[in-house]
């Protein structure tokens, strides 16, 4: 056994990933969550938490190599103020007290690995490295309080990292199945004109930067996406030409929008442009198995449909 990496809020897309991975890998898993009782996974330690009180989950923290926290309400809503308050308070609470609960442990873990996004950079089409400044809408102010909540409290003996995430592409869950199926059923249409740009990431590459992190001890903001950001219209042709269907007209920003509200999604999670670059990965060394998307997409393709 390679050590304990503890996942809070590790029931979800990203967090069911990261299990499995670093599982493989020999290292044992605690996952904390709100729902242990729904969860049925022998290889894993299932514990209690609400992001509030520390009672029954600290101990597992002492001497682990790593606490990753995925925590936080899904952004695929509608955002008024209930759901705004919702998404940052579920983020900046939950890594407030972990960062709290590290600091008063005698053995703290080695490393804390934060989740953030790209979308910290705003609604924009220029590449964006770890030094761009931050956006002024909503996304970009969540993420800048939920970094602000990792780093107000100074951990002297463990080592925090900020990941900001691009879109992950898996054959299973997140943003790309849907895509799939309709395309699959000849409705591939891209969304949005302009066509809004997207800064995406293999699962098995963002697997990869997680190792990567951690047994390099690296601390520091990165952005975890592919080098080349595509937009929305290369996607779903790329994904026409890979399932040999027709190249479909972009949908107007009405029509869209209208689209999104029924299915219960704010349109700017949709119509918003992202574009990170991942400079202070490449710079330490990270080579990317999945940098063009028509390769990533191809091989998703290939597992799961």
């Amino acid at each position: 056994m390679l050590g304990t990496i503890v996942i809070a809020g590790g029931s979800g897309f990203i967090g069911s990933y990261v299990a499995s991975y670093f599982h493989q890998k020999g290292y044992k898993i605690v996952i904390l969550t709100r729902y242990p009782h729904r969860l049925n996974h022998s290889n894993y330690t299932w514990v209690y938490w609400n992001s509030q009180t520390s009672d029954n989950w600290k101990g597992f923290l002492e001497d682990s190599v790593a606490v990753i926290n995925l925590t936080g309400k899904s952004i695929n809503c509608i955002y008024h103020r209930f759901n705004k308050k919702k998404i940052i308070d579920s983020r900046t609470h939950s890594t407030d007290l972990l960062c709290r609960v590290i600091n008063e442990l005698s053995r703290p873990p080695k490393m804390f690995i934060q989740i953030s996004a790209v979308g910290i950079y705003g609604d924009t089409r220029v590449s964006c490295n770890e030094t761009a400044a931050v956006g002024y809408d909503f996304l970009a102010s969540v993420c800048e309080q939920w970094e602000a909540s990792f780093l107000k409290i100074h951990l002297p003996n463990t080592k925090k990292t900020i990941l900001r995430l691009g879109l992950p592409f898996a054959p299973t869950a997140g943003y790309l199945p849907p895509l799939i199926k309709l395309n699959k059923y000849f409705l591939g249409f891209s969304l949005g004109k302009p066509a809004p740009s997207i800064s995406w990431i293999h699962i098995d590459d963002l697997m990869q930067v997680f190792e990567f992190i951690l047994l390099n001890s690296l601390e520091g903001v990165y952005n975890v996406a592919s080098p080349n950001a595509i937009t929305q219209k290369q996607l779903t042709d790329t994904l026409s030409k890979l399932l040999k269907r027709p190249i479909l007209p972009s949908l107007p920003n009405w029509t869209v929008k209208i689209l999104c509200y029924t299915q219960g999604v704010d349109p700017t999670l949709v119509l918003s442009s992202s574009n990170a670059y991942p400079q202070n990965l490449l710079d330490a060394g990270f080579i990317f198995q999945y940098d063009q998307v028509e390769l990533a997409l191809q091989n998703i393709l290939e597992i799961g449909w």
